[in-house]
């Protein structure tokens, strides 16, 4: 693309006005199309769907930024992409993985089929290094898109819960395509409820507290952490003995449980800002 083209696309209102739509469309295809474009060339290969997705929301987030800010929007994504925030906000790291063993933790009291993972395994080692190693993909290329783009977008004209409940439904739905390509067969009738539990019930609670978390500290490094810990956290402690069904149970707890921290953490924050002196509506670092 021409410096010309660039900026003659800036200085178009339809498509500064309409970004997070291009920004949409763009990670939906990309993925989506990727994910069935490497079936047909790779069939089933995780790593090449696994790329195919995770181009989606980054190539969306560098083409989208550079048409609609330029320079400055490059400038602005990496300043956030570095910027370190109050020490106390990293707490929000610990959110997921507290959940995850509290959730199985109950659920294996009444079976040994919830154990976490980590602790059932023969070979914990390989498993931890797996879950980094998938945390820091999934959060890293992302969040680029997810934090870095959208979110900004929508808290342009929304609060944290109003934004991270409609980018968490877009989040969980930007999952289904690829996953209908890499899952469906192997559960058949249950993949619905696969869809409703792993996806919708926990990925849109999480989405809001990450937006939460971003309105109040602006960082897209804490974001890409915080995903890294949600993806990395369910692949090391995923209870490896469960059934189908007993998954299903499991994403469905979790995802009521994550719904309650958000709940207290709303609620808590409507207390701070509605005390008298509290400079609501100001960033709080």
């Amino acid at each position: 693309m021409t410096v010309a083209v660039r900026r003659s696309l800036r200085a178009s209102g339809p498509l500064r006005r309409h970004a997070l739509l291009a920004y949409l469309l763009l990670a939906f295809g990309i993925a989506w199309g990727g994910a069935a474009f490497s079936v047909v060339v790779f069939g089933m290969s995780a790593p090449a769907l696994l790329g195919a997705m995770l181009a989606g929301p980054t190539a969306a987030s560098l083409v989208l930024t550079g048409v609609v800010d330029g320079a400055a929007g490059y400038r602005k994504l990496l300043r956030s992409l570095w910027h370190l925030p109050a020490r106390r906000w990293y707490a929000a790291l610990l959110i997921n993985p507290l959940v995850l063993l509290s959730v199985l933790g109950a659920l294996s009291l009444a079976s040994r089929a919830f154990v976490p993972g980590i602790f059932a395994t023969s070979n914990p080692g390989s498993l931890l290094a797996i879950a980094i190693a998938a945390g820091l993909l999934a959060g890293m290329f992302e969040e680029l898109g997810w934090t870095g783009f959208a979110t900004p977008q929508l808290l342009a004209s929304r609060g944290p819960l109003a934004a991270g409940l409609i980018l968490g439904l877009v989040w969980a739905t930007w999952h289904i395509g690829p996953d209908l390509l890499g899952a469906a067969g192997d559960w058949g009738s249950l993949h619905p409820w696969r869809i409703l539990t792993w996806m919708y019930a926990g990925m849109v609670p999480y989405r809001v507290l990450m937006t939460f978390v971003y309105r109040h500290t602006e960082s897209l490094l804490l974001g890409v952490l915080m995903h890294g810990v949600y993806t990395g956290g369910q692949v090391l402690l995923e209870p490896i003995g469960a059934s189908q069904t007993e998954q299903l149970i499991w994403w469905a707890v979790l995802g009521l449980a994550l719904w309650f921290v958000v709940g207290m953490v709303m609620t808590a924050a409507a207390a701070r800002d509605s005390a008298p002196g509290s400079g609501r509506g100001c960033v709080h670092r």
